[in-house]
């Protein structure tokens, strides 16, 4: 859904002129990139990063805490995370085969080069 969102944002703006999302929403924001209207993204995906803070209630349901769409600071706690665990509680890591997040920081740094348009030498572009 948010990917259609900042499509329809940077493209035909389609929620403004139906007025179902207030231009003065859009304007306002600060993450809002006026001169990239029109622009088609590399590889076509505006989003290219989200991470949703979840949390349990003691009742057991289930509830959205937070949210971020402009870098992966959670994979990077996440990342801290299993490395004191893995000094703190060694023989229980082990034990728990939990999974490795390289992969996963591969591919989001092999994405982000691959976003870059061409000619692009001033770090990641999202």
């Amino acid at each position: 859904m948010l990917e259609r969102i900042l499509k329809d944002i940077y493209g035909p703006a389609e929620l403004v002129r139906e007025r179902r999302l207030p231009a003065a929403v859009v304007a306002a924001t600060r993450s809002f990139l006026r001169p990239m209207v029109g622009v088609t993204p590399v590889g076509g995906a505006h989003l290219r990063f989200c991470a949703v803070d979840v949390g349990r209630s003691p009742d057991g349901r289930w509830w959205v805490l937070g949210d971020r769409t402009q870098a992966p600071s959670g994979a990077g706690y996440a990342l801290e995370n299993r490395i004191a665990l893995s000094h703190a509680m060694p023989d229980a890591y082990r034990e728990l085969r939990v999974e490795r997040l390289a992969p996963f920081f591969q591919a989001f740094s092999s994405r982000a080069f691959v976003a870059q348009p061409p000619g692009w030498t001033r770090g990641f572009a999202f």
